[in-house]
């Protein structure tokens, strides 16, 4: 897929939303202290459109957001990871691949996170996975990872 149709693919299946308040934002509502810094951290993040500097907040912390978080998240999150044209300098890139690939073990928790994301979407983010795989660096150094995602998204497209 070209990378300016999937552009235009995720500004039609992401439109920006408000943050969730509170516990909404973060997986786990109870004492979880990696979620409550999460939250601590994007207090001041209150746009709907969550910037680059968010993003870096929240990269390496994708699992402790909620669906709803994930739903906030996403709209920026893949608009940066397609400004940077999946470059080797996008942690961002990487982080999500692993995101949408998860191991066994976190495929259930994986799939509630998604739980909020519609089949257009969801479809959305099996094309966003199909265009790494059609990028040289992304499917050299990622190409099992690319391939447990697009096999995971697939069987949560499909289901």
């Amino acid at each position: 897929m070209q990378t300016q149709k999937l552009k235009i693919l995720v500004e039609e299946a992401f439109p920006f939303v408000d943050k969730p308040k509170g516990l909404d934002l973060s997986f786990h509502k109870d004492d979880c202290s990696h979620c409550h810094f999460l939250r601590k951290a994007l207090e001041s993040h209150v746009s709907r459109e969550l910037s680059a500097s968010g993003i870096r907040e929240i990269f390496s912390e994708m699992s402790c957001l909620s669906s709803e978080g994930w739903l906030w998240v996403f709209p920026a999150y893949l608009r940066l990871c397609l400004k940077q044209n999946a470059s080797a300098q996008s942690d961002e890139t990487e982080f999500l691949i692993y995101n949408l690939g998860p191991s066994t073990e976190f495929e259930e928790e994986t799939k509630q996170r998604l739980s909020g994301f519609n089949r257009k979407q969801l479809a959305c983010l099996l094309a966003f996975v199909n265009w790494l795989q059609e990028n040289e660096y992304w499917s050299s150094y990622y190409g099992k990872e690319l391939a447990v995602a697009k096999t995971f998204l697939s069987s949560v497209v499909n289901a």
